[in-house]
Formats: C-alpha cells, structure tokens, sequence
C-alpha cells in the first residue's frame, strides 16, 4: 500500500479498534446507568464488527468468507440496537424489559438459524443476492422505526435547537450519524456506488467527534442513562402516571416488597423497569408521598391487620415481620401515622372482640 493507503487504512482501523474497546467498557458496566448504557453498548459493538469486516474486506479482498458473514450478520442487530437505545433512554428504562429481551432473543434465533442453514461460505451467490437485501431491509425498517421514536425530539429541534437539553442533542447526534453509515452502505448495495469505504471513515471521524462533545458537556455528564427532562420537577403527566401508579400499587400488593427492611428507591425502580428518578417523581410530585413515607404506609397497614388478628406475635415481633428495622422506628412512625401507639391499638382491638 502506498502512504495514502496506509493512512486510509490507519483513520479507518482506528476507529474500529476504540469502538470495540468502549463498546465492552459500556456492556460491562451497564447496571450502574440502566438499559440505555447496555442497548448503546451493544450498538456500538455491532458498528464496530460491521465497520471492521468492511476495512478489512476493502484492503483484503481475499478475506475469509467467514468473516463477511460475521459482519453482515452484526449489521443484522445495528437498527434493532439504535431503536433500543433510543427507546429506553426516552423512557428512563433502568433495566431490558421482558419484552425486548424476546423481542432481540427472535432476532438472534432468526440471523443465526438462517446463517447456519446457508453458510456464506457455501452460499456466496445467496448472500449476495437475498440474504444481504434482506438484512440490510431489517436495518432500514429499524432506523425508520428509531426515526419515529425520536420525531418529538427531531420537532423540539426544528423549532429551536436551544430548547434541547444535552442529552436529546446526544441522542439526536447519534441517530444522525447512524442515518449517514447507514446511507453510505444502502447506497453502496442498491445503488452500486462506491462509497464503501466512506463507512467506516464516518464511524471513525464520528466517534472523535461525539468524544469532543462529550468534552465540551462534561458539566452535564455522560448522556447515556436516561433523559433530563427540564420539567423533571412538575407532576407526569396523567396518562403516563396512572399506569405506573397502578403497577406500583398491584406490585406492592401482591409481592410485599415493604416487608424487607432493606428495601431501597433503586429495588423498587428495578422491579418496575423504570429508572429511580422516575420512581421518585412519581411518588413525590404525584402522589406527594416521600419513598419512605410511601413503604411505611404499607407497613403500619400490614401491622395494623396483624394486630387486628390478635396473632401469637408480640408487638416488637410484628414491626419486623411487616419490613422495620429496629423497634423504636416501628413505634414511632405507626404512632404517627395511626395516631396511637402499637400498644393502645392491640388494646382497643381486643376490647372490641371481647
């Protein structure tokens, strides 16, 4: 390769290479910011085994057959991964829900089925003709699909770019530069130019430019667990909060989540696949009701219907069965809230059973 190659080679590869190394770094340490981390993790990684197959293939030619399905085969998951990301952090999703853990466990049976059935390496002329159109089909209804996500956002900015806040400015980067890989390589498969290489010069050139941004925003943080909405202090809005509102109250029911005494905001947003700024707002602003003010009601009730039931307990061994840590907190916060203490209630209550 003369040096203009090399240098080709070099500003391609390079961004290859980071690409796999923050890709791992995100996926590995996702549950500390939530769903979004993870889904960006893995977009990330698919881009970069994708972009890979394609510096090397270009300055390659001979490059195993094997190789070239490993990458058509991550281009398979980079829409469903970009509509994820963009999903979950519009939802300030702490974890994957069940629905989209199927949702890529049916994409991965579907890729993996079909790549064992047709091994590119015995089917070339198949892949190439079908299998190749069909993926990257997958990846144009996805990033339809994540566009449609994002419209608000995309609106909010037509209107004025001031009014986004950092991370829907981050969100909207990224969909940006995936919309511009993604119409170098459609172009280069539908229309036969040739821009091939184009690709990963984008990614590489793209993510030291998302880099950048994130440098002149560090104040913000990094834009990858969740919206910052402006409004983060006013009520949700109605038909968002009565749904969750609703689930909250079938879990506590059904589950007695109140009765672990160690039961933390981030336990319960996990168990509701929200984030815990979410879990808070919701408690705080519309149902103005602290966290533990929230979990105490549902344990003084509880201890309020096993006294009622006059059961072999004693009083000190009902506030820990119903999730209090210590006795003094028992009796303080069920006088509070009932407006006697634990001893009185049992004795109104045996007196109107006798």
């Amino acid at each position: 390769m003369d040096i203009s190659q090399q240098l080709l080679f070099f500003f391609s590869a390079l961004g290859v290479f980071n690409g796999f190394l923050l890709a791992f770094f995100f996926i590995a340490g996702w549950k500390k910011r939530g769903a979004p981390q993870l889904f960006f993790g893995f977009l990330l990684l698919m881009l970069s085994i994708r972009i890979g197959k394609s510096v090397f293939y270009y300055f390659l030619r001979d490059l195993p057959k094997t190789y070239l399905q490993i990458g058509l085969s991550a281009c398979f998951f980079i829409g469903p991964f970009l509509w994820l990301y963009l999903h979950a952090s519009i939802r300030q999703q702490s974890l994957p829900t069940r629905s989209q853990k199927l949702h890529l466990g049916i994409l991965g049976l579907t890729i993996i089925s079909v790549g064992l059935y047709y091994p590119y390496a015995t089917y070339p002329g198949i892949w190439n003709r079908y299998i190749a159109l069909w993926i990257y089909g997958v990846w144009l209804a996805y990033l339809l699909l994540a566009t449609y996500t994002l419209w608000p956002t995309l609106k909010k900015g037509a209107k004025s770019i001031t009014a986004l806040s950092p991370t829907e400015k981050w969100l909207l980067l990224v969909w940006g530069i995936n919309m511009l890989i993604a119409f170098n390589y459609q172009a280069a498969l539908y229309f036969k130019a040739k821009v091939y290489i184009l690709g990963p010069l984008i990614f590489s050139f793209s993510f030291y430019g998302l880099g950048i941004y994130l440098l002149l925003n560090r104040k913000h943080g990094l834009p990858l667990s969740h919206m910052t909405s402006k409004y983060g202090n006013k009520k949700i809005r109605e038909e968002k909060a009565n749904p969750l509102v609703e689930q909250l109250q079938t879990t506590m029911e059904q589950e007695q989540l109140y009765r672990n005494s160690k039961l933390k905001l981030q336990d319960l947003a996990t168990r509701l696949s929200i984030s815990p700024h979410q879990l808070s707002q919701l408690l705080n602003d519309n149902l103005g009701k602290s966290f533990n003010t929230f979990i105490n009601e549902y344990r003084v009730q509880a201890a309020c219907q096993q006294i009622a039931e006059l059961n072999h307990l004693s009083l000190e061994g009902i506030g820990y069965e119903v999730g209090f840590s210590s006795k003094s907190t028992f009796y303080a916060t069920f006088k509070k809230m009932v407006g006697t203490t634990p001893a009185k209630y049992k004795a109104n209550q045996q007196e109107k059973a006798s």
